[in-house]
């Protein structure tokens, strides 16, 4: 009986989960600049680094990961969901073009 832990779905899912946390724990405080450049009426900011720097100064790292768990609730499921079915689709096609052997048919 194959053991649950080992099932390639389930450590397909965890996988591509924590790859969309970690990812976005790196690009959180960009958008949270962009956003911060295109709110209406706000020409404090001269470019993405000087509003992560003024953002930092201001509020700290709150400021920066503002909206952080709802980023990561909301985008999650969908990275899952696309980094699985890519990895999946991908072992299907391999097996269909090769024959289900690991060897190119001709």
């Amino acid at each position: 009986m194959q053991d649950e832990s080992s099932s390639p779905l389930l450590c397909d899912v965890l996988a591509s989960a924590s790859a969309g946390i970690i990812s976005r724990c790196f690009t959180h405080p960009l958008d949270t600049a962009k956003a911060r450049m295109q709110a209406p009426g706000n020409a404090m900011f001269k470019g993405p680094i000087d509003t992560i720097v003024k953002t930092f100064q201001h509020q700290g790292l709150r400021g920066l990961y503002g909206g952080f768990g709802a980023v990561i609730i909301g985008g999650t499921p969908g990275t899952v969901l696309y980094l699985t079915g890519y990895s999946y689709s991908r072992d299907k096609m391999t097996a269909l073009v090769t024959g289900g052997d690991g060897r190119r048919q001709a």
